[in-house]
């Protein structure tokens, strides 16, 4: 039975609710993935191994809307190869064979990645730093 819902733009809180645009009292699945869909619709998601460019130090804002930075550097990163892996605990070998302790168990899952960094270019401050 589906129940019925007060469905506003926002980001869904886990709690029942959404954060941002207004608030879900009562909601099915559909009404949940509509508000997913519509709220991911809007962002732009990068894929396993794309570069994402950081430039760090002091940024300087021009009139014209130019910005520079001094004293910083640029530098490349990138996630990919995600995988899950699970943590397994053992056993208590002390407990009786038939008993659920006595079997080695999953105890959680993580998320496991491959970072790689590199620095594409720094200012001379940092160079001589």
């Amino acid at each position: 039975m589906a129940l019925g819902a007060a469905v506003g733009t926002g980001v869904l809180d886990g709690k029942g609710g959404l954060r941002g645009g207004g608030q879900i009292s009562a909601y099915d699945e559909d009404d949940i993935r509509k508000v997913a869909e519509s709220n991911f619709a809007e962002q732009k998601f990068l894929s396993p191994g794309d570069e994402v460019k950081i430039r760090t130090g002091k940024p300087y804002t021009y009139e014209d809307g130019r910005v520079e930075r001094t004293g910083g550097m640029e530098l490349g990163v990138k996630l990919d190869n995600f995988r899950l892996v699970d943590e397994i605990s053992k056993g208590d070998p002390d407990a009786p064979a038939d008993h659920p302790t006595h079997k080695d168990h999953k105890t959680g899952t993580w998320l496991c990645y491959d970072l790689t960094g590199r620095i594409i270019g720094a200012d001379e401050k940092v160079k001589a730093g």
